[in-house]
């Protein structure tokens, strides 16, 4: 999947500004920007549908923006808005709050049927500002428009719970969108959808109006994040994920029902990890056993299930690669199962 991207170094300076006016307007909605750097406006957009939610990410350098009541009347697209800045410092103005956000720290959830403004700037002069959006239409998020507009203009906190999941997830669409197909971008759109209402769920008492495939998917998600973060503990496994998700053994194991199990998906990772190792040659002085290890594997295991997965033992498949390496070749591997 690609996105579509439009740098504006491309472009004569003095059309710069103008077609960045026109992204904003369009991604987002109908608004008025400015900026100190609007006689050579150098900055960069890319853009990917996912279904009916737009993931966006922008650079730029300074940048005001505004949407007021003449701009709701030219077109009102009846969407939320949830801005990540990554860099630089963000101010958020809407329904009589005013936010300042911090950087890879902070949400913003915005209306686009009040009136909002905005301020950006980078960290230091000569550098852009980076954000990263989720444009959602409100009809979509399962959660009564007067409980959501308590949040406008307000700070979320996008660094723990499902905040922080919606910004992993995000940010790693964003910056890996070739590893995902374009059949793919549907579901990708809803995932972001059930974080963004298990989000806003944080903060309000909206439980009730989350469907269950959504809690359920929700739910998953952040057990997906958990074991990743926790591969290298041997004490990873079922036991632990339901303790840490506060659900029952059983109710883990129904989530993964139709595909690995969880003990399965534990392992695979847990060998792409130590292949992924072999494979760096500023890891070549490690020993084997030090790399299963480093990845919550203990005792022999490793070289029997490696050997099970990729057909060699790590030893091999580490000394075969060292070889062809050197000769500008990567060796093959049949795929972990």
């Amino acid at each position: 999947m690609e996105p579509d991207v439009i740098d504006l170094a491309e472009f004569p300076a003095a059309e710069r500004f103008a077609r960045w006016h026109a992204i904003v307007s369009a991604a987002a909605s109908p608004q008025v920007v400015g900026s100190e750097h609007e006689h050579n406006f150098n900055a960069r957009a890319e853009l990917l549908a996912l279904g009916p939610v737009a993931l966006t990410s922008f650079q730029y350098p300074s940048l005001d923006s505004k949407r007021g009541l003449r701009q709701i009347r030219q077109g009102d697209p009846e969407t939320y808005q949830l801005a990540l800045p990554v860099t630089g410092a963000s101010l958020i103005a809407q329904d009589r709050h005013e936010t300042v956000l911090r950087p890879a720290a902070d949400f913003a959830l915005i209306d686009s049927s009040q009136p909002h403004a905005a301020q950006h700037a980078p960290d230091r002069p000569g550098q852009r500002a980076h954000s990263v959006t989720i444009v959602i239409p409100r009809v979509l998020v399962p959660v009564p428009r007067d409980r959501v507009v308590r949040l406008a203009g307000q700070r979320l906190d996008s660094s723990t719970g499902f905040g922080a999941l919606l910004a992993t997830q995000m940010l790693h669409i964003v910056r890996h969108a070739d590893e995902f197909r374009p059949s793919d971008a549907n579901f990708l759109g809803q995932h972001l959808i059930d974080l963004t209402a298990a989000t806003i769920g944080q903060y309000l008492d909206v439980s009730e109006h989350l469907s269950d495939d959504a809690r359920r998917r929700v739910l998953r998600s952040s057990i997906d994040r958990f074991i990743d973060a926790h591969l290298s503990d041997p004490a990873l496994g079922v036991p632990a994920i339901a303790a840490a998700h506060n659900i029952s053994v059983r109710q883990v194991h129904r989530l993964f029902e139709g595909g690995r199990t969880v003990t399965e998906e534990i392992k695979v990772l847990r060998l792409e990890r130590c292949r992924r190792d072999l494979l760096n040659a500023g890891l070549a002085g490690m020993a084997i056993h030090q790399i299963a290890r480093r990845h919550g594997i203990v005792n022999s295991a490793l070289s029997k299930f490696f050997r099970r997965a990729y057909g060699m033992t790590p030893t091999e498949y580490r000394d075969r690669h060292a070889i062809l390496g050197r000769a500008g070749r990567a060796p093959a591997a049949r795929r972990a199962r």
